[in-house]
């Protein structure tokens, strides 16, 4: 994926290309949007600029992009999250 492709994908959803780290609503990040679309080029992108430890990093509601994922029944965006190194799953306890 280009440079300008990638910026273009992250300003049609209403996020700054120059702080791809930065989290909107919900505390979700281009990452997590990335992996809601299944969108393994743009995660591809990301990870190598700038944006790799989202990976590991949670919404509002605690939700990991890799539970998001699985939730989601997106296998080829799980294995890619697991290849990059996400582990973790979401941990949901109703009854605490």
């Amino acid at each position: 994926m280009t440079k300008e492709a990638a910026h273009a994908w992250i300003l049609d959803r209403g996020f700054d290309p120059d702080f791809v780290r930065k989290a909107g609503p919900f505390e979700w990040t281009p990452f997590h949007q990335a992996v809601f679309e299944g969108d393994v080029a743009i995660l591809d992108w990301l990870f190598l600029n700038g944006a790799s430890e989202d990976i590991k990093r949670k919404d509002a509601a605690g939700i990991s992009p890799l539970a998001l994922a699985s939730m989601r029944n997106d296998l080829q965006t799980c294995r890619w999250l697991q290849s990059h190194g996400a582990a973790d799953v979401y941990k949901y306890d109703p009854y605490k």
